[in-house]
Formats: structure tokens, sequence, C-alpha cells
């Protein structure tokens, strides 16, 4: 949920582990301006996960650090690793 603290905890926890902290939005395409909502209402959620899911993915591939994912991002099993 919005304001539950995951990129305050997240930032805290990256320092703590010496290691990068991220956060997976799909602002790399043309709407990297806009908001969260605005991508919802412009393009639809299912453009917005799609794009959080590529995101993720890259970050994925990157060395390890903490990323504090929104919780839809666990809506769809291709995103879950563990």
């Amino acid at each position: 949920m919005m304001g539950a603290g995951k990129s305050s905890v997240g930032r805290r926890l990256a320092v703590a582990w010496t290691c990068l902290f991220a956060t997976p939005t799909p602002k790399s395409r043309p709407q990297r301006a806009a908001t969260v909502s605005d991508i919802f209402e412009r393009y639809g959620e299912s453009a917005f996960r799609d794009g959080e899911r590529k995101v993720i993915g890259r970050l994925l591939a990157e060395p390890p650090h903490v990323m504090a994912t929104g919780g839809g991002a666990f809506i769809d099993p291709r995103r879950v690793r563990i």
C-alpha cells in the first residue's frame, strides 16, 4: 500500500547491507514524468504491469540489491522469484 514505508525501510536496509536500492516502476517509457495513477488512467493497469514486469526483470539481472515493489507486482507469478 502507498505510504506503508516500503521505500523508507528499503533505503535503510540497502544502507545497512551496503547494496543498491531500487523502486521498479515503468517510467522508462514516454510517460516517465507521469505518476503511477496517471499511467493507470492513460494506458490501463495491464500496460503498467507489463512495464513493471520488464523493469523488475532488468533489475533481477543486476547485482543483489533491495527492491521495493508495489503490492501488485506479485499478482503475476512470473514476477515472483524465491
